[in-house]
């Protein structure tokens, strides 16, 4: 008989949504005041399938089909298999732990650990490491390629790619997902260029930018203009919480109370002043959801929000330089208000005083890089996985 992981052979749309609600544990200041997580989520399905922000290592990619291979060939009893699935990717860990590696679960929680390796196992089927059987009985197995694990696994003690294991994976996306940037991206990666993108904190930051298909292009410059676009919104979110907490939800002062409305008042000052006004001016909001439409569905108050915020930032409304600060009864603070008010209800911070003194500043305050760190660290460690022994 064979067995195969429940959790990642859940439907797609689900594994997706759980990998991406587990990965907010693994970004700081990750929170998705405004709602905005499906849209950022859609450019990072698009433009990098199978990844997840909580996969930390291009090798446990590997790693977890070599602990469920090896089990599945021994016909565990169902009873036991989970179980020593469970044992066999803490046993893996224990090893590194004792390493200097990094990027490894469970360092400080040991044996204890709950999110194991392969409950972040988003790239198996979108990678091809996970394909049908030809039994015909809809039996899932590992792709009949994959590279057989190092002498004495479970006990590893690096995360470094062999160069067989790294050319495994280069053929596997280019095969599986040709069409996307991410396969783009793996097939130009070689030993010597290994680190060439470790500078860019985006994907339209890439020293290949120009090489792009006029498909990865558009899907980028989108992904690019949406990012700039709506960091504004979180950025007005805590500059009126911020006036907010300062004049008090009674109208009475707090002197104790620090400041931050100047912080972010600053914050939105800059934001201004960065955004790319001519390629706003030509950006079709149209085609904007029509890309966003082929990765995700999006709910009617989420686009009705960013379709206004966006006519607010090209028609110039939110240009502090020209009219300052948005005032709390303008259009744009009315409009951020409102939506934060939809998301949480009676918890809202605009309703709940309590929820009001629970805030610390900076909610929801990351730019939106969809993935690109996990990526980036992705061709690395394939380029220097390229140039090693096998």
């Amino acid at each position: 008989m064979t067995f195969t992981l429940a959790w990642i052979d859940q439907d797609q749309e689900a594994r997706k949504r759980a990998y991406d609600l587990l990965g907010l544990f693994h970004q700081p200041g990750s929170r998705d005041e405004m709602g905005l997580g499906t849209i950022r989520d859609a450019f990072s399905n698009l433009l990098f399938p199978g990844t997840n922000t909580a996969q930390t290592r291009l090798r446990f990619s590997l790693i977890v089909p070599w602990v469920y291979r090896a089990l599945e060939r021994e016909r565990m009893p169902r009873s036991d298999f989970w179980r020593l699935g469970r044992e066999r990717e803490l046993d893996m860990l224990e090893h590194l732990w004792a390493t200097t590696e990094d990027g490894v679960y469970g360092r400080r929680s040991k044996r204890r650990l709950k999110g194991l390796p392969s409950w972040y196992f988003g790239l198996g089927e979108a990678w091809g490491l996970r394909v049908r059987s030809g039994s015909g009985n809809g039996a899932r197995t590992w792709h009949a390629g994959l590279p057989k694990p190092p002498r004495g696994f479970p006990k590893l003690d690096t995360l470094s790619l062999t160069s067989t294991e790294a050319e495994y994976l280069q053929d596997r996306v280019a095969q599986s997902l040709p069409q996307s940037l991410l396969a783009h991206l793996f097939r130009q990666v070689r030993a010597k260029n290994a680190g060439e993108a470790d500078g860019c904190s985006f994907v339209w930051e890439h020293p290949g930018y120009a090489g792009f298909a006029p498909e990865h292009k558009e899907q980028v410059d989108h992904a690019r203009l949406f990012s700039e676009v709506i960091y504004g919104a979180p950025v007005l979110y805590n500059l009126l919480l911020a006036r907010r907490v300062q004049a008090g939800t009674r109208g009475l002062e707090r002197p104790t109370s620090e400041d931050k409305a100047p912080h972010y008042e600053s914050q939105l000052a800059k934001w201004s002043w960065g955004l790319d006004r001519s390629a706003l001016a030509a950006w079709s909001v149209d085609d904007f959801w029509a890309t966003v439409a082929r990765s995700a569905r999006i709910n009617h108050g989420t686009r009705a929000f960013v379709s206004e915020w966006m006519a607010l930032v090209k028609a110039g409304v939110l240009d502090v330089q020209e009219h300052g600060s948005p005032p709390d009864d303008s259009e744009a603070a009315t409009l951020v208000r409102r939506r934060e008010k939809a998301l949480k209800g009676v918890r809202s911070r605009f309703r709940d005083e309590k929820m009001l003194a629970e805030w610390g500043g900076g909610s929801g305050m990351g730019r939106m890089d969809y993935r690109w760190p996990v990526v980036r660290r992705f061709l690395r460690e394939l380029g220097e996985g390229l140039g090693a022994t096998a």
